[in-house]
């Protein structure tokens, strides 16, 4: 990620306008059915062109106080976890960065979003940076003989968030 990309990502979660936070989070399912997440939108106000994804390698971001915090600053946001939710010895970050797949297709999805980011703080951090990583270089960033482990090709195609903020 260069440079500019950073500065973008400053700029946007700076510049958004104060909004009361939602009051009512929308509960998603996503598959496997382990994967999970909530979903904050600003309860009044103009409506969110930018969202914020919020995961972590284990544990429950759903309600992590950034949720409620980026909401109140207009932006739209997704809390998840993952299906090692709870459990570090069931985390695998080739899954895991499935499961943030599923989060951004699932952003870009929604109406009048138009960037998305992803927001790693703790165990989030080497959950989403490995997920831009491959996003943007392709399954050979994870594979080859200096590798201990390969990833599989099934991590081909993910789509590229539009930033990363790191806590």
């Amino acid at each position: 990620m260069n440079r500019r990309s950073v500065l973008v990502c400053i700029f946007l979660l700076g510049s958004a306008l104060g909004s009361p936070a939602q009051s009512n989070p929308t509960y998603v399912q996503f598959r496997p059915g382990t994967v999970k997440g909530a979903l904050y939108k600003p309860d009044s106000g103009r409506a969110p062109h930018v969202a914020v994804l919020i995961i972590h390698r284990t544990a429950n971001f759903m309600s992590h106080p950034a949720t409620v915090e980026l909401s109140k600053r207009g932006f739209m946001v997704l809390g998840m976890n993952p299906r090692s939710d709870n459990n570090d010895a069931a985390v695998d970050f080739e899954a895991n960065a499935l499961d943030v797949k599923s989060g951004v297709e699932f952003l870009r999805k929604q109406p009048g979003i138009t960037k998305v980011l992803l927001f790693g703080h703790s165990g989030g951090g080497p959950a989403t940076t490995f997920y831009q990583a491959v996003a943007e270089k392709g399954p050979a960033y994870c594979q080859g003989p200096k590798k201990l482990v390969n990833c599989g090709d099934d991590l081909t195609g993910l789509p590229k968030a539009d930033g990363i903020v790191l806590m």
